[in-house]
């Protein structure tokens, strides 16, 4: 009868260990999800204030004169928005099936930004497409009235 009790405490025990065990893991598997939460988190919000950054900067050109204020390249924002993601060049050109001399001209802010492009550049950088648009307008008008205007010779 003392074998059985001793069995008995042991298995016991060992089931205490057991479920102890297994709430250490639980507990370590949440804390590890809730650190890759917060990190996830982390990173929607920077991303959140490039592209806030972004809105703002070709909100204040819009609605200042230009030659006090030039719009944004399309290409320094870009660069800008993606400058943290490694190998971004790399993967932009992938994404958007851009070849090497075609995205320095994006870069350069002399590719146009067609629909197409900016669908592509929205599924990159998850920044509306609307934007890159809305931006390249706003540089085309801008490079239509103000620099092409200062590089024409006079008529003196």
């Amino acid at each position: 009868m003392a074998i059985g009790f001793a069995v008995t405490a042991r298995e016991a025990l060992g089931r205490e260990r057991g479920l102890r065990a297994a709430g250490e893991q639980r507990h370590g598997d949440e804390e590890s999800a809730l650190a890759d939460a917060k990190e996830d988190a982390e990173r929607e919000l920077r991303r959140h204030q490039r592209l806030l950054d972004c809105h703002v900067d070709a909100l204040i050109a819009a609605i200042t004169s230009p030659r006090a204020r030039p719009v944004p390249l399309p290409g320094r924002v870009l660069e800008t928005f993606c400058v943290t993601i490694p190998g971004w060049q790399r993967k932009l050109a992938e994404s958007t099936g851009l070849v090497p001399r075609d995205l320095e001209r994006l870069l350069k802010s002399d590719l146009p930004i067609t629909p197409v492009l900016a669908r592509q550049l929205e599924a990159f950088t998850g920044t509306p497409a609307r934007y890159w648009e809305f931006l390249w307008c706003l540089h085309d008008d801008y490079g239509a009235r103000y620099v092409t205007v200062s590089t024409r010779p006079s008529s003196l």
